[in-house]
């Protein structure tokens, strides 16, 4: 993580950064945290499979020769 980041994080905490390190980033439990703080402010998972492009906003390529 940025450091920059990381120093608002442990503001916002009130936690030594040192406890970041401690922290498990992937996992089961992690995910239920991010589940939480989606929940929390109202944000949902983003779908995993990809949007389909819609054909009015494509751009033609210049044909091959």
């Amino acid at each position: 993580m940025p450091g920059e980041a990381v120093e608002f994080v442990v503001r916002q905490l009130q936690v030594p950064a040192s406890e970041l390190d401690a922290h498990e980033w992937s996992g089961r439990t992690v995910e239920c945290h991010r589940a939480q703080i989606r929940g929390h402010l109202g944000f949902r998972e983003s779908p995993r499979r990809p949007a389909r492009p819609d054909p009015a906003v494509l751009v033609p390529r210049p044909a091959l020769r």
